[in-house]
């Protein structure tokens, strides 16, 4: 309409000032102010757009709410003009002159949570509703600043902005009718009150998500804005590998029949009109290309069907039959839906060969068939309708079979492979790897397995599946399925017996018995896996010590029905079917036959007998209140060390026991009396031979020659074991007790510092027992986890003195320090010693000293003589009448060397010390002058001999 020479108004919502409309109010002039519309339908509005026709969109206003009206002049513009009729009944509720919006106090409250919003489906179905007011942030996507509730009226096409929330109830590309309520207006599905209210989604953005179409008609199609056919031609386009697309898309009309590829996807299309549902079309496909390669010919069986099947032959013609049939296709048939009737049932049996429907040799071989050792584990059959669970690979349930079978082709089972001119069976072993079957043979009695690399094609021979280290031949690439290659392909390694491969092919087994006994089956169930199929492994495990129950999914087949011990309990494991309401890890497993000796406390008694020592004796009993001594038993003869059983484990043997009498040692359990004794040895070498002193530590001889006797000892027992020799006894020691060591070591003090302050002062004291000769001393060292115990020991062999924590092993970690000497007591200054470790925390150790002490704990000891016999054996006898001295001055000699042999004696046995050894030097080197002058026998007969020359002469000295 012509609005020239008339009053012009800008109208804007107070709710929502952007949203304005400029009008021509006919007939009157109103001054700038707020105005409300009271005549307005409260649910429908009025429409100041009205006179613009049903394509215009609505600005509509209601009753109660002020809209803001400005002079806006007088221009020639078409403009909507308001009747005066109408205009007569605006009011001003918020005073002629108040032009604020804030300020009208009539208005009605922006907030229009009392109001609904409706979307009516152009396309059938319920009415959807949703809250009367803006999203403002959130879950379900951006704000709307610009939000007014009159803006959603007439008929939008559904575009989204972006991606909807979950469950969001509109459908993209449909269009809706919309329109406003009021809580409670008892409308059919409407909200009936605020609590219902408040379940319902916000509505789309009207500026953003909503396309205006029309005013009230879904079917206009004259404007730039069209709502889609309500029911549009569905398009089924099939891939060659049977995976299907429908499709709503008119640009599919003009592919019906033909193969075509589409744009982000793989493979050949064939387009057919759908005869069916069309379920979850994909509308934004793009045709590549309009004669794409028609699909492979297969063999297609159609069991049951409700009505007509239609299919493309492999000539490419349009064919149609009824079930049941089968006949080849280039693609899967398309099967004619019927209401209430049950889905077709059809079978793709593989490639046609020419032309016809091939039988085909299936191989079904079971998934676990150690589970089944009554069962063949590989059966075959003749059913073509298995071809279905080859590609995509199925695993199947089979009536009257027990367990999950996988399916394959009987094809490639058998390779005949030549090597060197030797020809070999390698046969399907019934396993896959890297997807392919793998073979086993047998090559010079060794065991090879043929198997796929990672790279596709390759083949490798070796004597490991995945590992080539023990390679006999390998090919590259380009082979696959199944390694059927010449020796051209094939790349040759190395026999097991270390002689080069020179030559290698393989052909296919004449196999003819395959399918010779095949056997009828039924398929009751298909899976993807074998995992699947078999379901949930899982174990039931029950305490052995209290009945709790747990529940494991880690493999534990192997100890079904025994029991299973972790680093805390005792576990009976059975084995369950379904899925375990927990699942805990066992480690560390160490596996027993009962809950007794699982929960039991093993020890270990070891002969003393050293000869018995293997007759070791492993106990359930306790024995905790002996352990670390030395028992006699009930039935048993000897004596038995006491300790923890150092296996893991059950015991492979085991007996109770009953303790009649303990001991602190096996010396005073066998009660041994202490004899004077000699050993000969018997050996071609010098040798050291190891005895039990009267204290019961262990002692070495000094050397033994070979084909000697050694000196007479003390003797408790010869550890007779270690070196052959004549053992001699000559009765009974002279034992006397005594206090303290003999060598007077009792103990020394310490003082260690460490790096970071740590430091300890105390004594070390003798422990009782000797090492290579000389006196342990032990002590203490107090840290953060509690004790350690100490050793100073003396080590023979390296002639040195330690202080670790374990005698006769040296560990880093665990030493304080080493001194290398020899002495009897390990009295040592700080700068003699080699530093070490202090334990916790493990530090360097920075002051050791050890020194004498007089805080001994003095333990009691005992000394064992035995008089000594030398036998003299020489033919010249030495006395008085020696050729170079006097009988008096050889006694003098012989008197004095006496005296130092006895004091040596004192200091090697008793630690009584010479105080003048530098006087004694003269008197050793005149006993040894007369005795090597006493070797000399003045009437030995020197024969006189004639040399060449004939001067008579001797052969021999008197000196000699």
């Amino acid at each position: 309409m012509s609005g020239g020479g008339q009053n012009h108004y800008l109208v804007q919502d107070c709710c929502n000032l952007d949203r304005q409309i400029l009008i021509i109010v006919s007939g009157t002039v109103l001054d700038d102010g707020l105005y409300e519309f009271p005549l307005a339908d409260p649910v429908n509005g009025f429409d100041l757009n009205s006179s613009n026709g049903a394509t215009a969109p609505a600005y509509l206003v209601y009753p109660g709410f002020c809209y803001k009206f400005t002079y806006y002049g007088q221009t020639g513009a078409n403009f909507d003009i308001v009747p005066q009729a109408f205009i007569n009944q605006v009011l001003d509720g918020a005073g002629i002159h108040a032009t604020d919006c804030n300020k009208g106090v009539t208005c009605e409250d922006c907030d229009t949570g009392q109001y609904y919003i409706k979307a009516d489906p152009c396309c059938d179905g319920p009415a959807i509703f949703f809250r009367g007011e803006p999203y403002i942030g959130g879950s379900q996507g951006g704000s709307m600043p610009s939000f007014s509730i009159s803006q959603y009226d007439g008929v939008e096409l559904y575009t989204p902005n972006g991606t909807p929330v979950a469950g969001y109830p509109l459908t993209a590309g449909q269009c809706y009718t919309w329109s406003i309520g009021v809580v409670g207006d008892g409308l059919p599905g409407a909200p009936a009150d605020l609590a219902a209210y408040d379940l319902l989604f916000y509505p789309p953005d009207a500026n953003a998500d909503l396309l205006f179409v029309n005013k009230n008609d879904c079917e206009f199609s004259l404007g730039d804005i069209q709502c889609p056919d309500c029911n549009p031609t569905c398009y089924l386009l099939t891939n060659c590998d049977g995976t299907t697309i429908q499709s709503t898309a008119v640009d599919f009309a003009v592919a019906v029949g033909v193969y075509i590829t589409l744009v982000g996807y793989t493979g050949s299309w064939f387009v057919q009109i759908n005869e069916g549902v069309c379920t979850d079309p994909i509308n934004n496909l793009k045709i590549n290309n309009f004669s794409a390669d028609p699909c492979p010919c297969d063999c297609y069986e159609v069991i049951s069907a409700p009505g007509l099947v239609t299919y493309i032959d492999c000539e490419g013609r349009p064919q149609s039959t009824y079930a049941p049939d089968k006949f080849c296709a280039q693609s899967p048939p398309l099967a004619k839906e019927i209401p209430l009737q049950p889905s077709a049932v059809i079978i793709n049996q593989g490639p046609c060969e020419d032309g016809e429907c091939a039988d085909r040799c299936f191989q079904l071989i079971n998934c676990d068939p150690e589970k089944y050792p009554d069962q063949n584990a590989i059966i075959t059959s003749t059913l073509q309708s298995l071809y279905q669970y080859i590609n995509p690979s199925s695993v199947v349930e089979l009536a009257g079979y027990d367990g999950c079978w996988t399916v394959t082709e009987a094809t490639c089972l058998c390779i005949s492979i030549d090597i060197n001119g030797t020809v070999y069976q390698a046969n399907y072993s019934g396993s896959t790897h890297n997807g392919s079957k793998v073979f086993v043979l047998e090559v010079l009695g060794v065991t090879y397995y043929i198997w796929a690399g990672a790279t596709p094609g390759s083949w490798i021979i070796s004597q490991v599946v995945g590992d080539t280290t023990s390679l006999l031949a390998e090919i590259k690439s380009g082979i696959s399925d199944c390694p059927i290659a010449d020796s051209s392909v094939w790349q040759n390694g190395v026999l097991p017996d270390g002689n080069p491969v020179t030559s290698v092919s393989t052909t296919e087994c004449a196999d003819n018995e395959a399918c010779d006994c095949p056997v009828d089956v039924t398929v009751t169930q298909d899976y993807r896996t074998c995992e699947e199929c078999i379901g949930p492994i899982a174990y039931k495990l029950t305490n052995c010590d209290g009945g709790e129950v747990t529940y494991s999914t880690q493999d534990l087949f192997d100890y079904i029905g025994k029991i299973i011990k972790d680093d805390c309990h005792c576990w009976l494991v059975e084995q369950i079917d379904y899925q375990p309401p927990s699942n805990v890890t066992i480690s560390n497993i160490i596996e027993f036959t009962d809950c007794a000796s699982c929960l039991a406390t093993f020890y270990q008694l070891t002969p003393c007998e050293p000869t018995e020592r293997l007759n070791i004796i492993i106990t359930p009993t306790n024995l905790s209140a002996y352990l670390n001594q030395v028992v006699q038993l009930d039935g048993c003869p000897g004596c038995y060390t006491v300790e923890l059983y150092a296996g893991t484990g059950q015991p492979p043997q085991q007996q109770p026991v009953e303790v009649t009498v303990a001991f602190t040692t096996c010396i005073e359990c066998e009660a041994v009396t202490p004899r004077c004794s000699t050993v000969f040895n018997t050996t071609t070498e010098d040798q050291v031979y190891l005895y039990i002193d009267v204290n019961g530590n262990s002692q070495e001889t000094e050397v033994v020659c070979s084909g000697h006797s050694s000196l007479r000892y003390c003797v408790q027992k010869w550890i007779e074991s270690r070196i052959p020799g004549i053992f001699n006894y000559y009765g009974d020691c002279s034992v006397f007790d005594v206090l303290g060591s003999a060598n007077g070591c009792d103990c020394v003090g310490i003082s260690i510092t460490a790096t970071d302050g740590s430091s300890f002062s105390g004594t070390a004291s003798w422990n009782g027992t000797t090492n290579d000769g000389k006196n342990v001393l032990s002590f203490e060292l107090p840290v953060a986890s509690g004790n350690i115990i100490y050793y100073i020991w003396y080590s023979a062999f390296l002639q040195t003195w330690y202080i670790t924590q374990t005698i006769g092993v040296v560990l880093l970690s665990e030493m304080i320090g080493s001194f290398e000497s020899t002495a009897d007591c390990p009295t040592f200054a700080d700068g003699e010693w080699l530093k070490a470790k202090w334990p916790e925390p493990l530090q360097n150790v920075t002051v050791l000293g050890t020194f004498a002490s007089s805080k001994c704990a003095v333990i009691k000891s005992k000394i064992g003589e035995c008089p000594q016999y030398f036998p003299n054996n020489r033919k010249v006898k030495p006395g008085y009448n020696t050729p170079i001295c006097s009988s008096e001055k050889y006694d003098k000699i012989t008197c004095n060397f006496a005296e130092i042999a006895y004091k040596e004696a004192l200091a090697l046995r008793y630690g009584i010390s010479n105080c003048c050894p530098e006087l004694d030097e003269k008197w050793l080197i005149s006993k040894e002058l007369i005795e090597l002058q006493a070797l000399k026998d003045p009437h030995f007969n020197c024969p006189p001999i004639t040399d060449c020359c004939g001067n008579t002469r001797s052969d021999c000295s008197c000196n000699s």
